[in-house]
């Protein structure tokens, strides 16, 4: 059978992973994202969005970058298409995929040249129910 998690403790757990993550950074790398958080970065990065803060509550077993009362932008300090970002702040991490829209972290544009002023326009973290 598969294990299945309620929608409030997937909620709760957002919350609680958020906490770790609110004011902290997302550094975006070109190229394969690791094998996992542990693992230390590769590719160039080109850019790191700084003091990301939350919205307070999940919902449906998402929670979502606060958007509509911060702003996020940042400079592009190389050349290179964007291929993975990784979310951190005191050693806490996530590594996810970027992309112009569709993806679990969506920028203005993957296509980066140094010195493009890039927007984050949505996080969304989320948990399964199984």
């Amino acid at each position: 059978m598969a294990t299945r998690i309620s929608l409030t403790i997937r909620n709760y757990t957002l919350e609680q992973i958020v906490s770790l993550l609110n004011y902290g950074t997302l550094k975006i790398y070109t190229g394969a994202q690791p094998a996992t958080p542990e693992d230390a970065a590769t590719g160039t990065l080109l850019l790191t969005f700084t003091d990301l803060v939350w919205e307070v509550s999940a919902s449906n077993g998402q929670i979502l970058l606060d958007v509509v009362s911060y702003s996020y932008q940042a400079t592009a300090v190389a050349t290179g298409t964007a291929g993975w970002g990784r979310l951190e702040l005191s050693g806490n991490k996530i590594d996810g995929s970027i992309a112009v829209s569709g993806a679990q972290w969506n920028i203005s544009a993957v296509d980066i040249m140094v010195d493009d002023l890039v927007i984050l326009n949505s996080i969304v973290l989320s948990l399964p129910g199984e």
